[in-house]
């Protein structure tokens, strides 16, 4: 915990704070968990302490593809899940910024 308050330039007593909700971290400490961990921070902004994503910005188009996602089988899901991961993969690993 030292260790990731020295990295983001802040006390453990805030770093405490953030992961019980009891404060929230400025601009530039989101950018140095950005930093430290390599998350994006879309995902450092829409997920709880458990990685669970909390909010959502879907249009219909994506949350009817969801719905549908939903009903098929752990079997029929894996090749889904296989190829969206391939593209997200190839598509950061291309990405300039």
């Amino acid at each position: 915990m030292k260790e990731l308050a020295e990295k983001l330039h802040v006390t453990t007593s805030a770093i405490y704070g953030y992961e019980r909700g009891k404060n929230y971290p400025s601009i530039d400490v989101l950018c140095g968990y950005q930093r430290v961990f390599n998350a994006d921070l879309n995902w450092l902004l829409s997920t709880d302490t458990d990685g669970n994503i909390v909010r959502l910005s879907l249009n219909q188009k994506d949350k009817e593809m969801i719905r549908q996602f939903q009903t098929f089988s752990e079997d029929e899901k894996t090749p889904i899940r296989h190829i969206v991961k391939l593209t997200y993969d190839n598509h950061f690993r291309n990405d300039p910024a």
